[in-house]
């Protein structure tokens, strides 16, 4: 079970790195949220990715 939370933020480089904490998929969107379960990882729960803020409102600590 994966699940992510994706915004665009315009033109942005494939796979880059931005600066508050997401990473920049499709040329134009930031996955803000990319976290879940994924035995192939590792036992329990997996974070690949938490920007913070990370949009709609949310601001984790």
């Amino acid at each position: 079970m994966w699940h992510y939370k994706i915004k665009w933020v315009g033109a942005c480089a494939e796979g880059a790195s931005l600066p508050d904490g997401g990473y920049c998929i499709w040329g134009q969107f930031e996955v803000v949220m990319d976290q879940g379960i994924d035995p192939n990882l590792g036992p329990g729960h997996q974070v690949l990715a938490l920007a913070r803020p990370n949009g709609y409102g949310v601001n984790l600590p």
